[in-house]
């Protein structure tokens, strides 16, 4: 079981790049137009890490807050944080729908979405959970060009094995020469899986496909803005659902 929050540890060799998209984060939720009060929804909350955080420097004691992970085990975590106002419950994003709960002010999802096994239908429930006129910030990872190879060859030489097993029956080499030539990666990840460990396989290219296509040009969402991170190791977009979703 990874806990994210170790990620953020000074003590940690690469924990600028996750502190720097933090602070990113951060930036861009105190800049928005907040109501006092509210319902705030993080999915793929881990332990609560940032949820809390959150929770603590952006929204005002009256929001009602979320977290959704499907890991039991880092839920307990979270729910041994005691938070005001705060409920954890188990959510799996792939199966498309959440419980029957009203809809959020503001949602959030922290490279959750490399991890699931449908992205596709991750985004969407997430998109579609939001109140009109609400926000939505979602963070993911670059694992291709100049980027994705960097930390494709650097996580070795400070983690063990950090890939596991994906490399068993897929050909190293030819991921290795998709990641740098900006090819799709996504067909590294067939057969297809409930989840995934590694980020491996993500494609960002794809991500930002579905959105457009099928999010934004649908009139779900609006894309308020694109914030690439450090070293353009990771984005961040900042989304707005309509006002008249009765009427789509």
């Amino acid at each position: 079981m990874i806990v994210h929050e170790a990620t953020y540890s000074p003590s940690n060799v690469v924990s600028v790049i996750h502190r720097t998209r933090l602070r990113a984060i951060l930036k861009e939720l105190k800049a928005l137009p907040l109501p006092q009060t509210g319902r705030y929804a993080d999915f793929g909350c881990s332990n609560g890490y940032i949820l809390d955080l959150v929770r603590s420097s952006v929204l005002s004691p009256q929001w009602r807050c979320v977290g959704y992970d499907r890991n039991r085990r880092l839920l307990e975590l979270a729910r041994a944080r005691r938070l005001d106002n705060t409920r954890f419950a188990a959510l799996n994003l792939n199966k498309g729908r959440i419980p029957p709960v009203p809809p959020f002010t503001l949602c959030t999802s922290f490279e959750t979405l490399e991890h699931t096994g449908n992205f596709r239908a991750a985004i969407t429930t997430i998109v579609e959970s939001c109140a009109p006129e609400g926000w939505i910030l979602v963070s993911i990872p670059v694992e291709k060009r100049l980027p994705g190879l960097l930390k494709l060859l650097s996580r070795p030489l400070v983690r063990r094995r950090p890939y596991g097993d994906f490399f068993g029956g897929r050909s190293r080499w030819e991921y290795v020469r998709d990641v740098a030539l900006g090819r799709d990666i996504e067909r590294h990840r067939a057969p297809v899986q409930d989840g995934w460990g590694p980020h491996l396989g993500f494609d960002c290219d794809r991500f930002e496909e579905f959105l457009q296509v099928e999010l934004i040009e649908t009139g779900r969402c609006t894309l308020l803005r694109a914030v690439r991170t450090f070293g353009g190791f990771n984005r961040l977009y900042l989304l707005r659902r309509p006002a008249d979703l009765a009427a789509r």
